[in-house]
């Protein structure tokens, strides 16, 4: 869920790490069914609290995601590190938290530079 594999962090190639078993099992055989995603939401609502769950809504499916972290930006701008089910957040289809469906949620994946 860190996304140690797509980071660049971790190298295949060589040494020892703590839980390098369960990095390399999760980089060479299977895909991760949840990451660490950016996720962005245009206007602040109560359910937007560090470690709250977060009920989403995707084209009439309940999505279950957790906030590890969150910061207020501009005007009542909120950005969220979020770990979701990497099959919405790679989906078309918008996210609507289902408290308050008018906060516009955006998904953006975490840039490793």
């Amino acid at each position: 869920m860190l996304n140690y594999d797509l980071s660049g962090v971790v190298n295949f190639q060589k040494g020892c790490y703590t839980g390098q078993e369960v990095v390399a099992r999760m980089h060479y055989r299977a895909e991760a069914k949840k990451r660490l995603f950016l996720l962005l939401a245009d206007s602040s609502s109560d359910a937007l609290n560090d470690g709250a769950d977060l009920a989403l809504v995707q084209q009439d499916q309940q999505i279950t995601a957790q906030i590890v972290d969150r910061s207020c930006g501009p005007g009542n701008s909120v950005a969220m590190l979020v770990i979701l089910p990497t099959a919405c957040a790679n989906s078309e289809e918008s996210l609507l938290l289902e408290q308050d469906p008018k906060v516009g949620l955006t998904v953006s994946e975490l840039n490793y530079t």
